[in-house]
């Protein structure tokens, strides 16, 4: 299992750390690492950086149905086929996967399950687009979806998304 290093992308040094760490996969997080009053000048960095890579990374875009996650998918989708991948938090539906695909051209897709619903609807989730390279949880914020405390709790959830 390769080993995924986030890094909020507004904090420079943080992310020259992260890109000369071992981790298989550094994860340039414009969610919720990033405070809102800092997501613009998160976005830019990350699109210099994106302009010539030092190593394959992916992008964590803010949720697609706010404004944030709009923008940041927009205005990055050009320099994402460079990378290993956009993750797309807070799926819930198929459409929002497809409507990924769509703005982000031949970019891989890793969608992360944040909610019962989107547990439940994981198999659809994971056929929804031939770039679904993979499916993950955002655990945090399904436990406090779930209402529970410990990873006992995600044990069902995590089973559900193995098989989708």
């Amino acid at each position: 299992m390769p080993t995924l290093l986030y890094v909020p992308a507004d904090h420079a040094r943080r992310v020259e750390k992260a890109l000369a760490s071992s981790a298989d996969v550094v994860i340039l997080d414009l969610e919720d690492a990033v405070a809102v009053a800092h997501k613009e000048s998160a976005r830019a960095a990350v699109a210099r950086l994106l302009a010539d890579p030092p190593r394959p990374v992916q992008v964590r875009v803010n949720d697609l149905r706010t404004p944030y996650g709009r923008a940041d998918l927009a205005s990055l989708a050009p320099l994402l086929p460079g990378t290993d991948g956009v993750r797309l938090p807070k799926i819930e539906s198929a459409d929002q996967v497809r409507e990924a695909a769509a703005t982000a051209p031949g970019v891989a897709l890793h969608p992360l399950l944040e909610s019962a619903l989107g547990v439940e609807r994981a198999y659809d989730i994971a056929r929804a687009h031939p770039r679904v390279a993979s499916i993950g949880l955002g655990e945090a914020d399904l436990r406090a979806d779930l209402g529970v405390a410990d990873d006992a709790g995600l044990a069902w959830a995590r089973s559900r998304v193995v098989v989708a």
